[in-house]
């Protein structure tokens, strides 16, 4: 389940409240997501007003709590819904059938494939896990955070290794270098399958 359908907490006015700027549930709130995602990715969340949201979709501002209690709850959702498509692509990606260091793999490239590739949405949730954040909004983002890299941390318990290797690194080091790839990918290069093989043979089998 995305973002969008989730029950966000919200302020419910009497019908009427705003006039004829009142949002009907529906594709309103799916308007008011979407640029509320493009706003905060192309201008930043901190430098995002809830007036520029509703300026973007055409409404007047009051009329966007309706739907979100807040701008950290517009936040929260998008993370949310870029965790989810995320959790999606490696889900689809992996079969228990398959040996764990292929499974592994396969988890890997989904998460760049959706990374570099996917919508909008997917790298809000890049940049902002990034930033730290105050009160609940900073234990819901760190909420969304773990409960995706739990996939990434039983596909590594998985793993025929020694004892005296750590799980715990291991699989921050993965996600670590995988962060970076927006920053350094290039579409003219490797695919985010070819880096995926690369990074896990590099795991697997050292430089050597």
């Amino acid at each position: 389940m995305t973002a969008r359908s989730r029950s966000i907490p919200t302020k419910r006015s009497s019908p009427g409240r705003h006039g004829d700027t009142t949002i009907a549930a529906g594709n309103k709130r799916a308007e008011i997501f979407d640029a509320a995602v493009a706003l905060f990715l192309h201008r930043g969340y901190d430098a995002t007003s809830m007036r520029d949201i509703a300026a973007a979709v055409g409404v007047m501002p009051a009329s966007i709590y309706y739907h979100y209690e807040s701008k950290e709850a517009l936040l929260v959702a998008a993370v949310a819904d870029g965790a989810g498509l995320l959790k999606a692509s490696v889900d689809a990606a992996t079969d228990s059938e398959l040996d764990p260091w292929t499974q592994l793999e396969r988890a890997c490239a989904a998460h760049l494939t959706t990374l570099l590739h996917g919508p909008d949405v997917v790298r809000v949730l890049y940049f902002e896990l990034q930033r730290r954040r105050e009160g609940r909004v900073e234990s819901d983002l760190l909420r969304i955070r773990r409960e995706y890299e739990n996939l990434f941390r039983d596909l590594i318990d998985a793993l025929p290794i020694g004892d005296g290797v750590s799980r715990t690194h291991l699989r921050l080091t993965i996600l670590g270098a995988m962060a970076w790839s927006p920053v350094w990918y290039r579409r003219e290069g490797d695919s985010p399958t070819q880096i995926a093989r690369a990074l896990i043979a590099l795991v697997r089998y050292g430089s050597g």
